[in-house]
This record gives C-alpha cells, structure tokens and sequence, in this order.
C-alpha cells in the first residue's frame, strides 16, 4: 500500500480516541442525541490537529530515527497538549475547575492518538511491517 494512503488513514484512525471521549462526555452531559454531532465535530477537529501538528512531528521523528511507540506517545502527549498551553498563556484559566485533569486528560488523549497511528501506519506501511525479522543464519 502506498505511503501517503497509510498515513491519510492513520491520521484519521488517530482522530479516533479524541472524537469518541468527547461525544460520550458531551452526550452524558447532556443527552444522548448529542452524540453523533460531537462525534463528528470533534473528529474534524482531531483530524486537523493530528494533521496539522503530529504529521511534522512523525516525520521529524522518522528523520530522527526515533520512530518507536515510546517516542510517539510523548510526542502526541506533547502535541495533545499544546494548543491548550497555547491557550492558557493568552488567556490564564481564572474560570477552569480543574486545569490538572484538563492538561492531563489532553495529554493522555494525544498519547492514545499517538498509538493508534503508529500501530495503523506499522501495519498498513509496505516495509514497516510487525513481521519478525529472522535469526542469523536462518534466512
């Protein structure tokens, strides 16, 4: 499978865990007709935000040679979190509740993001594949 058509599929596979948390939160706040229109406005949102600030990360990390599960989850934990830092150095958080659980349950989204694309882009990428490599000698 082509290269591109694997990562466009993981990005939208990595929006996944962001959309689903928010439209079951909005829907139990509110009611459960909120659901699919949550799903997909926060999907957009995801999706542009994986696309907009994880694909220059994925890359500098394949650059790097740091592409492993380890690294794309503090990347997305990172990234998760970025534009709510952004945010709350333009505007301080007087009004927020709970700023720990905010930043942390962001993060934990981005890391969650972050997985599902490295798990869908190493099964669907043509020579990144989970198969093992053999032993010395036995190829």
């Amino acid at each position: 499978m082509n290269r591109v058509i694997a990562i466009i599929i993981s990005i939208g596979a990595a929006a996944l865990p962001a959309a689903f948390s928010f439209a079951i939160y909005e829907s139990a706040k509110n009611s459960a007709d909120y659901f699919p229109g949550a799903f997909f406005l926060a999907g957009i949102f995801a999706s542009a935000h994986a696309l907009l600030l994880g694909v220059p990360a994925l890359f500098a990390l394949m650059r790097l040679r740091l592409y492993r599960p380890t690294t794309m989850a503090v990347a997305g934990a990172i990234i998760g979190v970025l534009p709510l830092t952004v945010f709350t150095v333009l505007s301080p958080p007087d009004y927020w509740q709970d700023p720990v659980f905010l930043f942390t349950s962001f993060a934990l989204l981005g890391a969650a993001g972050a997985l599902v694309f490295y798990i869908i882009h190493r099964a669907m990428s043509p020579n990144k594949s989970f198969k093992p490599t053999p032993l010395r000698g036995a190829a």
